[in-house]
């Protein structure tokens, strides 16, 4: 299987911005297993189209508010981090995706929204790659995402995240 198996062209005017509003009014595309046809539902539909034997897998997770935004010391700049997981078990170190990475170097400092500094240190396997490990002074908690970040979209969502 590879991925150019799921391309398909999708005008951009087709592409929901925000729920539907209505729980269960959202689209359903079906496609069919044996003779590729394409029938449209809505959500609300869903269960008759589940056979009893049918095996289904939840993900209920919540999603964090890990797109951050700090203000370089240095040049008062906002540049945005996407945090994906603690380096250390004291959730004090971050490895962290963040926008033109080959000029945030190690000793660069960030402040955020409440005030917090972050700074840029060495991490072995980062060099040369889009990911930086970003320190701070006290650990990061879920509070702090909340009250500092943003729900990360994707890239075709044309929107902030309200």
């Amino acid at each position: 299987m590879k991925t150019s198996d799921f391309y398909f062209d999708l005008p951009e005017e087709l592409i929901a911005q925000h729920p539907s509003g209505i729980r269960g009014q959202d689209k359903l595309m079906r496609l069919g297993k044996n003779d590729g046809a394409v029938t449209h539902f809505a959500m609300d539909n869903l269960p008759e189209l589940i056979s009893p034997d049918t095996l289904m897998i939840f993900n209920n997770s919540r999603v964090r508010r890990a797109r951050c935004y700090g203000i370089k010391e240095t040049t008062g700049r906002e540049t945005e981090f996407m945090f994906l997981n603690q380096i250390d078990k004291d959730c004090r170190v971050w490895n962290t995706m963040v926008k033109n990475a080959k000029k945030q170097k190690p000793g660069m400092r960030y402040t955020f929204p409440d005030g917090t500094v972050g700074t840029i240190i060495e991490c072995p396997g980062n060099e040369g790659t889009e990911f930086r490990a970003l320190q701070f002074d006290f650990i990061i908690s879920e509070d702090w995402f909340e009250k500092n970040g943003h729900i990360p979209l994707p890239p075709y969502i044309k929107r902030e995240d309200t």
